[in-house]
């Protein structure tokens, strides 16, 4: 099935008609910038890392090519890095502070980006930094209510939309599409090789890569992590995660992948693999529907699906045109049900976060409620009930900004409407559906959030609108 009607490259500005840099040197200087931010902090220190990466950041954001480069390769590989050099690290709150580099990269790009080079004057980002500042605002208020480094916590995760957005509006116009094509084939190609290489030696690839001693930093003292016979003992899970009476007795390896997190893995698989089957790379794009099942994580699956069922069902009559995303509400729907019937925890604190709206209609303060609060991890190591939403993005948002939290996502969905601008194509409402995937992952997830997750696929989205129709896109700028 065709998505995009034209894959020439559209016309760029000068500025992004100069020096050409090819995919693969741009891929060599993101791998060897993670490369040195993983052994500087091995060596040096955590501090010294992350100054490392944010300077690299800094000197990549020159180059629109180096920025997107980087920052994709430092969010996918970050993790497989550090876990690299894991024996040579120690101290478990300052390696937890290491895996925000992705987090930091983004922030100097952007920073570089959107407000050196003077893109916050456009009226598109206008409500991007509207919604920075308003999470900014409750980061604050968390903080001196409960705890800076759960307010932190939560800035990051709320805010990595919002980056990955402006992020990727500033660089479409100065990335050609042939490059970006080449870009996203190559990173897929050394994604699912990991991927499946994993599948065939989980063993070897836990020992080169050291996923024992990595999982240790992040669960110190966990038994299930001080040997790698240990570790692949109890590195199974069941097939999908589903839970309750329909948990399924089918059990497999955990894929972890360059992530060192399935979830995380998942979403990075399957956003570039909703950029492959809008490329008409569809060989790749199968693959990477293998890998996902083999991973077996539901909502990411969604997402690598349903923008090409939604746009299947629209080129053959089934939705009206002017309502593509009623699949979408669908698979909402079901999700709901499905927790309810089950008594599911990410259905159960969407539910709560959003009954808290009536309670508390101006939230608490970011940092108060879900998986990443100090109150929670508490409840959880004494085995207390939990005192507020977690496991839904949207549910935890809604509890910590209350009414401010629907403005938020609401200038989210308006701001990538706008960056796609008024072109009715089919190629735009297969993004349009991939983008509301995302934020109906959010409900469910507080991982959807993640870098890895929205910030990868959103970024991603964001640039392959540069092969949509010209439709006015110059005003505003």
């Amino acid at each position: 099935m065709t998505i995009v009607a034209d894959q020439a490259s559209p016309t760029l500005p000068r500025a992004a008609q100069a020096p050409v840099l090819p995919a693969g040197l741009a891929v060599l200087f993101g791998f060897w910038a993670v490369g040195v931010f993983a052994a500087v902090t091995a060596y040096l220190g955590y501090g010294a890392g992350l100054a490392t990466v944010a300077a690299l950041a800094l000197l990549a954001s020159f180059s629109p090519r180096l920025a997107i480069a980087t920052l994709l390769v430092v969010t996918i590989f970050q993790n497989l890095a550090l876990a690299f050099f894991s024996p040579a690290l120690a101290d478990a709150q300052g390696f937890a502070l290491a895996q925000g580099a992705n987090y930091l990269v983004a922030a100097v790009v952007f920073a570089k980006l959107v407000v050196v080079d003077g893109q916050w004057r456009s009226r598109r980002l206008a409500g991007l930094l509207i919604a920075l500042a308003l999470v900014g605002a409750y980061a604050l208020l968390g903080a001196m209510r409960f705890d800076f480094v759960g307010a932190a916590a939560y800035f990051r995760l709320f805010t990595v939309p919002i980056l990955a957005l402006a992020i990727g509006y500033h660089l479409r116009d100065r990335i050609d599409v042939r490059f970006l094509r080449r870009l996203i084939r190559m990173l897929a190609l050394i994604v699912l090789a990991l991927i499946f290489f994993e599948v065939l030696f989980g063993a070897g690839y836990y020992d080169i890569f050291n996923l024992p001693e990595f999982r240790l930093l992040k669960r110190p003292g966990d038994p299930d992590f001080t040997s790698l016979e240990t570790f692949v003992e109890t590195s199974r899970r069941s097939l999908f995660n589903f839970t309750g009476q329909l948990r399924l007795d089918l059990r497999f390896n955990m894929i972890y992948g360059p992530s060192v997190h399935p979830i995380s893995t998942a979403y990075i698989v399957a956003g570039l693999g909703v950029a492959l089957f809008f490329f008409r790379s569809y060989m790749l794009w199968a693959l990477c529907g293998l890998a996902l099942i083999l991973i077996s994580a539901k909502g990411p699956i969604v997402l690598y699906a349903m923008p090409v069922l939604c746009t299947l069902a629209l080129r053959r009559g089934h939705l009206p045109r002017r309502r593509p995303f009623l699949l979408v509400g669908l698979y909402a729907a079901l999700v709901v049900a499905y927790g309810l019937y089950t008594q599911d925890v990410h259905v159960r604190g969407l539910l709560d976060g959003l009954a808290s709206l009536i309670t508390a209609p101006w939230g608490h303060g970011l940092g108060e409620g879900g998986n990443l609060s100090s109150g929670v991890l508490s409840a959880k190591v004494l085995g207390e009930v939990l005192p507020a939403p977690v496991e839904s993005a949207i549910g935890v948002m809604a509890y910590q900004m209350g009414v401010l939290a629907l403005v938020v996502l609401a200038i989210l969905w308006r701001a990538f409407q706008r960056i796609l601008g008024r072109s009715g194509s089919m190629p735009k409402l297969y993004l349009l559906s991939a983008f509301l995937v995302l934020l109906c992952n959010g409900a469910f997830q507080e991982e959807a959030f993640a870098p890895g997750a929205f910030g990868l696929t959103a970024m991603l989205l964001v640039l392959l609108s540069a092969s949509l129709p010209a439709n006015a896109d110059n005003e505003g700028k």
